[in-house]
């Protein structure tokens, strides 16, 4: 009995409390792969819906059937779920080829593992479950912190020219742009192209007021 009451009186070891934790964090794992499988599937299955009911809409009017809804869910949200369906059954046709009809494809949909999360991670953006890209740019922030107050940063021209001359070329080779997963191509260009054009009114700028830096 002593040593019963000896034992319950021990305090708890280190690793015995690590192992507590280490148990409710694989519970909260498995959860998360649980609840993401799920989520992955409403996703599709909303798309797919969507999807329907755009094929029951003359062509022309769908854009005008959607906003008797954009209360409830706005368009380009409803895009983002058709996308990733389409996403996910050109996937599943791929991998798939000798499955035929809405239902094998969709069930077969449900089951796979993505081959990209673009679609997904688009979609989420649209929802603001993730920030959208460009919203939070390293590069602006890194550069703000560095020049604090009143300091400044010296660009070699050699350099930053090199980089500027690969947009330069195109229609000499056959130039393809690497997206980021997850992102618009629209949206991505549409950023790109507000950068390049900032940086242009810069160059003006330093241009006409004559803010050179000689070595």
């Amino acid at each position: 009995m002593k040593l019963i009451n000896q034992i319950h009186m021990t305090k708890p070891t280190k690793q015995s409390s690590a192992a507590k934790w280490m148990i409710e964090g694989i519970k909260q794992h498995e959860e998360f792969v649980s609840h993401f499988q799920k989520a992955k599937e409403y996703a599709l299955n909303a798309g797919l819906f969507f999807a329907s009911a755009r094929e029951e809409i003359a062509d022309g009017e769908w854009g005008q059937f959607l906003i008797g809804y954009d209360h409830i869910v706005k368009v380009r949200t409803v895009q983002r779920y058709v996308e990733f369906a389409q996403e996910v059954l050109k996937w599943v046709k791929t991998e798939h080829p000798k499955l035929v009809g809405m239902e094998k494809l969709s069930a077969a949909a449900r089951e796979m593992i993505l081959q990209s999360p673009k679609g997904l991670v688009a979609l989420c953006r649209e929802l603001k479950l993730m920030r959208k890209f460009g919203e939070y740019d390293e590069v602006k922030y890194r550069t703000k912190k560095l020049l604090g107050t009143g300091s400044q940063i010296e660009f070699e021209f050699a350099e930053l020219a090199a980089s500027i001359d690969v947009l330069t070329h195109f229609g000499e080779e056959n130039y393809q742009f690497k997206y980021p997963d997850g992102v618009d191509e629209v949206e991505y260009m549409s950023a790109l192209e507000s950068k390049l054009e900032a940086a242009l009114t810069r160059v003006r700028h330093i241009k006409k007021n004559g803010r050179v830096i000689e070595t």
